[in-house]
């Protein structure tokens, strides 16, 4: 009797544990699940090689079709006016911290794509489940800060051309509660804009950057 009583004490031992085992594994799978699409915002200097460019989240070729942004029939990446859903034209950043790219994004488009000339920035939020664009530019993002709200600063490149000269200005832009908008122009060509001339200078970029359609 007392063995049998101890060979049930055993088994329902063994039960307990089995079922601790697959809900411990379960929830590992769930949370890898949510790795795999989840990821954490790096800050600082950005630098985009397309050629090496790889899609990390699992979301991309989904959302790229989604927007109707690639040529899902494409044979290959190699013809930028018919792009395909391809790395080597489009890199992905979220839009918020920690968070996956199905409700908010930031797209970074490759020069050549469809003909451009520059390399495109297009902000995305999904609104009653539809994907709105909120803000785009004719720039590339090579900087994101941390600011005061969940949505970072950014800070975006812009070429333009002036007597044949090429000069290129680093403008910061910061989150209004709806879209980025203009704050001011950090650098041209490289070099620290001087607090002196900040104001003013603001005032005629932002004009060159709404009156040149870098800003849609």
């Amino acid at each position: 009797m007392k063995s049998r009583i101890f060979g049930i004490v055993i088994l329902i031992f063994g039960l307990i544990l089995l079922a601790y085992s697959i809900m411990n594994k379960s929830e590992e799978e769930e949370e890898g699940s949510s790795n795999a699409t989840s990821k954490d915002v790096e800050y600082g200097k950005i630098s985009t090689e397309f050629n090496q460019n790889k899609f990390t989240y699992g979301e991309e070729v989904d959302l790229l079709q989604e927007l109707k942004e690639c040529d899902s029939a494409a044979v290959n990446d190699k013809d930028p006016l018919k792009p395909a859903c391809s790395p080597r034209f489009f890199r992905f950043f979220p839009l918020e911290n920690n968070t996956t790219l199905k409700n908010s994004f930031i797209l970074l488009i490759k020069s050549t794509v469809r003909g451009s000339e520059t390399r495109k920035i297009k902000i995305f939020k999904r609104e009653k489940g539809v994907l709105v664009l909120v803000n785009g530019f004719n720039g590339n993002l090579i900087e994101r800060k941390k600011s005061t709200t969940k949505y970072d600063d950014l800070i975006i490149r812009f070429g333009n051309r002036f007597k044949n000269t090429l000069y290129h200005y680093n403008c910061l832009f910061s989150w209004n509660g709806s879209q980025y908008q203009f704050k001011s122009c950090e650098d041209i060509d490289d070099r620290k804009v001087k607090t002196e001339f900040k104001d003013s200078m603001n005032i005629e970029i932002k004009k060159m950057l709404e009156t040149e359609h870098y800003l849609f």
